[in-house]
């Protein structure tokens, strides 16, 4: 079982850090470019209400690109999660990556290029094409 809030859990050359309720330290290795499929591994487990595919949910959020480690999307940065109903979003890291998830949880999603923003990601993001993206999410509600 994982702690409330673990001095570190690391994936796949994905190293996270810091306590649930605070934005994560991230730390990225040069070996996390070479996933072919999403991937997806808790760093705390949560206690509250599970996550579904048809659940409204608000996140809390960091993402990342592979190869640069940099930041390119953060709620955390916005000052407020990120609520959403799955039936209104298409990235994978909020579709594919959410669902089993209990509140008061953080997991790390590593999203393929193709499986990211493939041949045309959004403009002053910094990503090139096919680029793999890394999300650190915390589970703030669900309903």
């Amino acid at each position: 079982a994982a702690q409330a809030s673990p001095s570190s859990t690391s994936y796949r050359g994905v190293t996270v850090s810091g306590a649930t309720g605070q934005e994560p330290v991230v730390l990225i290795g040069d070996e996390t470019e070479t996933t072919s499929s999403i991937q997806v591994q808790d760093v705390v487990a949560g206690s509250g209400p599970v996550a579904t595919a048809s659940t409204k949910v608000a996140v809390q959020y960091v993402a990342r690109v592979a190869k640069t480690k940099k930041t390119f999307d953060s709620s955390w940065d916005r000052g407020e999660p990120f609520a959403y109903d799955p039936g209104s979003v298409t990235f994978s890291a909020f579709v594919d990556g959410v669902p089993g998830m209990q509140v008061g949880g953080r997991r790390i999603v590593i999203v393929p290029g193709a499986l990211a923003f493939g041949a045309t990601p959004p403009p002053n993001t910094g990503l090139r094409p096919d680029e793999t993206v890394v999300f650190v999410i915390d589970l703030v509600q669900v309903g």
